[in-house]
């Protein structure tokens, strides 16, 4: 592990972008004692800003610089100004790989101007309203940033509490709004300080009015992975009958009431008809949907009447088991084992792999399939 005088040393003799991003690796190594962490702060933003004149760009890796100081010290307004610059730039550039190179410039220019909470807000909001390419490529690196820094759940959950808002996210197109959404499981969930923790639960409201709106919006697909999302993060955190009964009351048996006419409306559009009657000869499909396959206690089940019911002569000869899985990256991938169980035992297996697909589109084509 380098030792301070050594690193402090390399720092100041650090020129141009190479070196000073070496210094920035040893920092994450390298004990800084309490009274020396805003000098080195300094030391690190003299240098950026000195290279950003020159027309020099840095990387998101420079975020780290938040381990050195608070939520909020003295405004540079250099950096300020460079934040304002990255961000409009941003906004205006269709090019993917300038989007998110302007993404970085104002995230690093925003926490070295001295206020990182609202870098760190910043960074958030924008991985969540970004496409889930965007989101995936950075998600391992935030991951570790949140970790290192201790962002605590109340940076996210500030800005989630505006992006929830209905009139908010109903103004946003579907995609985005999907991405909202699966940022949540995919990248905050995943802190390991966030994971199943009981903080979930400050959002339990937000979600609650957003999923009236969405089902009042006609809106299938986001009410269907609100519910998921919901039952996933907050029910991990439920400690009492009371909480579920909540979530029973308000968010199952009012959705039970709004699906059917919901879901006959998206079939009216999307799914094609089939006849009432089928022939004796014509095979029946009984088709079983899951969000993901994980070999667990009810699955074993499930597999053990399978296997009991395709072993029968006057049931294999008029039906077939199919099973469909939507294959969710947000909350985790299929078994493998359980894949090849049902492998075994199911006359068809269909994978429908998608992180920012709707729950509607991936469950149609196994209907069809049918």
């Amino acid at each position: 592990m380098p030792d301070f005088a050594r690193f402090y040393q390399d720092l100041l003799l650090s020129e141009g972008a190479f070196f000073l991003e070496n210094s920035l690796d040893a920092l994450l190594d390298t004990p800084i004692p309490q009274d020396k962490q805003l000098e080195i702060f300094k030391v690190f933003t003299s240098k950026a800003l000195h290279l950003f004149k020159k027309g020099e760009v840095l990387g998101i890796k420079y975020l780290y610089l938040g381990l050195l100081i608070p939520d909020m010290i003295a405004l540079d307004m250099d950096f300020e100004r460079y934040f304002s610059l990255a961000q409009q730039a941003m906004q205006a550039s269709n090019n993917p790989i300038e989007t998110r190179m302007f993404f970085e410039l104002a995230c690093i220019a925003k926490l070295m101007s001295g206020a990182k909470l609202e870098a760190l807000h910043f960074l958030t909001e924008q991985l969540c309203l970004q496409d889930s390419a965007f989101l995936c490529h950075y998600n391992a690196l935030i991951i570790d940033l949140f970790t290192r820094l201790k962002v605590p759940f109340s940076t996210p959950k500030c800005v989630l509490d505006k992006l929830l808002n209905p009139a908010y996210f109903l103004a946003h197109n579907h995609k985005t709004q999907r991405n909202i959404l699966n940022a949540q499981l995919h990248l905050l969930w995943n802190v390991p300080h966030f994971f199943a923790s009981k903080e979930w639960l400050g959002l339990y409201g937000t979600y609650k009015v957003l999923f009236m709106a969405l089902l009042e919006a006609n809106a299938l697909d986001h009410a269907l992975f609100l519910q998921f999302l919901i039952y996933h993060v907050c029910g991990n955190a439920f400690s009492d009958e009371a909480q579920w009964e909540d979530f029973n009351t308000h968010i199952t048996l009012i959705a039970s009431k709004h699906y059917p006419r919901l879901f006959q409306q998206y079939l009216a559009s999307h799914a094609k008809s089939y006849p009432y009657c089928l022939d004796r000869s014509t095979p029946i499909v009984i088709g079983i949907l899951r969000d993901r396959l994980v070999e667990n206690s009810p699955f074993k089940v499930e597999c053990s009447l399978m296997a009991m019911l395709t072993k029968h002569p006057a049931f294999s000869a008029r039906f077939k088991i199919k099973v469909f899985s939507m294959d969710y990256d947000e909350k985790s991938p299929n078994d493998p084992q359980a894949i090849a169980l049902l492998q075994i035992w199911a006359s068809g297996l269909a994978l429908r792999a998608g992180l920012s697909s709707s729950p509607s589109q991936q469950a149609m084509p196994s209907i069809k399939a049918t």
